[in-house]
C-alpha cells in the first residue's frame, strides 16, 4: 500500500535527519519526480525518452554538487554520506507507493479503504521498528504535543495523502512529482533562517540542475 510505503519513507527521513539539515532533505526528496519515472519505465517495460534520461542524469548531478563539499570534506565514511543514503532509500520507498497507488487506481480499488488498510500497515511496520530498536513510545499530554499530532495525522496524513494520490491516479507519477520540485527551495530559506545552513557556489548550481532535470523529466513525460 502507498501509505505503508509512506510510513517506511517517514523512518529513513528521521533517521536522514540525523546527519544532514532538513533543507537536503527535501533536495533528495525532489529527485521523486524523475525516479517515479524510471521506476514506471522499468516497471512498464517502455525505455525512457532521451529528454527523461537527460533530466534523470542532471538531477542526480545537480544532488552530487550539493553534497559534494560536505563528502570531500568529511570522506565517503562520514555521516553525510549516511544521511544521503537514507535519504535516497527514502524517496525509493515513497516512489514504489506511488506505483502500487496508481496499480491500485487503475483496478477502480477505492481510495479512501486503500489508503486506510496502508496506513495501518504502516503503523504496525513502525510500532515493529520502534520495539525492535528499543524507543520508548511517549505520549504528552501538553496542548502543543496533542494539537502537532492530530494536525501531521490528519492534516498532514490523511488529507495530504488523499489530495496527492488522488493527483497521482489522474496525470501519473512524473508529472505528480512535480509537486516536489519546488520543496527544497523553501526547506533551503528556512534552513538557512533557523538551521545556519551556508550557501556554496556549488549548493546554487546543484539546486538548479535538481530543479532543470525535474522539469526535463516532467516535460518529457507529458503525451
Amino acid at each position: 500500500m502507498a501509505s505503508s510505503s509512506s510510513r517506511r519513507t517517514s523512518w529513513f527521513f528521521y533517521y536522514g535527519a540525523g546527519y544532514l539539515v532538513s533543507g537536503l532533505l527535501s533536495v533528495v526528496f525532489s529527485l521523486a519526480s524523475v525516479i517515479n519515472m524510471l521506476l514506471g519505465a522499468l516497471v512498464i517495460g517502455e525505455r525512457p525518452a532521451p529528454r527523461i534520461l537527460a533530466g534523470g542524469v542532471i538531477g542526480f548531478a545537480g544532488i552530487a554538487l550539493m553534497f559534494f563539499p560536505e563528502i570531500a570534506a568529511n570522506g565517503l565514511s562520514g555521516g553525510t554520506l549516511v544521511g544521503l543514503l537514507l535519504c535516497l532509500c527514502g524517496t525509493l520507498s515513497f516512489c514504489a507507493g506511488n506505483l502500487v497507488s496508481v496499480a491500485n487506481q487503475r483496478r477502480d480499488l477505492p481510495l479512501v479503504s486503500t489508503n486506510a488498510w496502508g496506513m495501518l500497515y504502516g503503523t504496525l511496520w513502525s510500532a515493529f521498528l520502534a520495539f525492535l530498536f528499543g524507543e520508548p513510545f511517549v505520549f504528552a499530554t501538553t496542548a502543543s504535543y496533542i494539537g502537532s499530532l492530530v494536525f501531521l495525522a490528519v492534516i498532514s496524513t490523511v488529507v495530504a495523502f488523499a489530495a496527492y494520490l488522488t493527483l497521482l491516479g489522474r496525470i501519473g507519477g512524473a508529472r505528480a512529482g512535480y509537486a516536489t520540485v519546488i520543496f527544497p527551495v523553501f526547506a533551503l530559506l528556512i534552513s538557512t533562517a533557523l538551521e545556519g545552513y551556508a550557501w556554496t557556489a556549488y549548493a546554487i548550481i546543484g539546486l538548479v540542475l535538481v530543479a532543470a532535470g525535474n522539469v526535463l523529466v516532467i516535460r518529457g513525460g507529458r503525451r
